[in-house]
């Protein structure tokens, strides 16, 4: 995932969105087998997604990358579940996060309400803020809650991002702010969304024994959760 690493450390006046969209169709390609021309809506059984880029940078605005739902308009207010790239308002690395659509929680719906897709980004975001190099990760407990505003001590640990936080904020529900722009984390950020549209994944070494990392992290939190209600009714 070098070549989409590279594009999104970029500061936020150097987004290109044809630099973006062609360092997305190679890197996507080598990760999800099925996926050939994600972009290409003459062939509708290959759009596994859509590539949604604003690199808009001028004064007011709020550039962003976005995977959302293959069905969404491709402007304008789109539905569902999204992985999203926020890039600093000034210079630093960028904000990577999960977010509801501000149109509604559709076609991710019954994806976003299941109690384990909120459980999973808990324990990734916990996983990614205990790795070396730090950055501050948080989830929401209820990603579906949109009238749910960002805690104040969040929205002070993501001041580098005020501008995408002041108009998508109460939709994000799982963000990981890296403290260089060296990190790892859109990629375990993507295993959340992208798997949910039951696509497959090339069998590679290298994509498995990362997503059994993340599936082992999950494990451990759901057993310390457990662990912690167990404890409580003992001494009830």
């Amino acid at each position: 995932m070098q070549n989409i690493l590279k594009v999104v450390n970029l500061p936020r006046a150097q987004w290109d969105e044809q630099a973006i969209r062609k360092a997305f169709y190679q890197d996507i390609k080598d990760r999800y087998l099925r996926i050939k021309d994600f972009e290409n809506k003459k062939q509708p059984e290959e759009a596994r997604f859509q590539l949604r880029v604003n690199a808009d940078t001028k004064a007011g605005a709020v550039p962003y990358i976005a995977l959302i739902a293959p069905d969404q308009d491709t402007f304008g207010p789109y539905g569902g579940m999204s992985f999203v790239v926020f890039p600093a308002d000034d210079i630093g690395p960028p904000l990577i996060g999960m977010v509801v659509g501000t149109q509604s929680i559709a076609p991710d719906d019954r994806a976003l309400g299941r109690p384990g897709h909120a459980r999973q980004c808990r324990a990734i975001t916990r996983w990614l803020a205990a790795k070396p190099g730090g950055g501050f990760a948080w989830a929401k407990r209820d990603p579906v809650n949109t009238d749910e505003k960002l805690p104040i001590a969040v929205k002070e640990r993501l001041g580098r991002w005020g501008n995408s936080l002041e108009k998508y904020g109460q939709v994000l529900y799982a963000c990981y702010a890296p403290s260089d722009t060296n990190t790892q984390a859109d990629q375990e950020m993507r295993e959340l969304a992208l798997p949910r549209r039951s696509w497959s994944l090339l069998p590679s070494s290298k994509f498995a024994s990362r997503q059994a990392r993340c599936n082992h992290h999950v494990v451990r939190y759901e057993i310390a959760r457990l662990a912690k209600r167990h404890q409580s009714w003992m001494n009830a």
